[in-house]
């Protein structure tokens, strides 16, 4: 499951960006199943933006269908990608911490 943006001057009409805000890792990564993203921060010009992850979906599929569903436990990570002041982002994870 990917992290999309949703943007809304009011609070009532949204318009949301189909494509991924947050790109998953590469088959077998701590963050290739799921991506939960949490509210940007503003802190010294740089934007960050935590999130949350897993390595498996959310049926419990891995990258690799022949380890079957559920594996092993999931265990979830957090990442911090961040984003300059230059008006266009390239969200690439700047630190992660998987968690064990």
């Amino acid at each position: 499951m990917d992290t999309q943006l949703a943007v809304s001057r009011d609070t009532v009409s949204w318009t949301r960006w189909r494509q991924p805000l947050l790109e998953r890792g590469e088959p077998g990564a701590w963050d290739w199943g799921m991506l939960y993203g949490d509210a940007p921060i503003l802190h010294r010009d740089q934007l960050y933006l935590f999130y949350g992850a897993c390595a498996q979906s959310h049926n419990g599929r891995t990258a690799f269908p022949a380890e079957g569903r559920y594996p092993a436990g999931k265990s979830w990570g957090r990442g911090r990608p961040c984003c300059g002041p230059t008006g266009t982002c390239t969200w690439k994870p700047i630190a992660s911490r998987p968690a064990r």
